[in-house]
């Protein structure tokens, strides 16, 4: 699995883990993001 960024349920949202590697639009009013759903034996750092 290529995808390092984990996104953890929690309540109504996810926390994200993991780190920006790039950007190509610095004043833009949105954001992309690619994430892993974590498991449940996964523990994020």
């Amino acid at each position: 699995n290529s995808t390092e960024t984990v996104a953890v349920p929690e309540n109504d949202f996810y926390r994200l883990y993991g780190y920006k590697w790039f950007s190509s639009a610095t004043d833009s009013n949105m954001a992309l993001t690619l994430a892993r759903v974590a498991q449940d034996t996964e523990v994020a750092e």
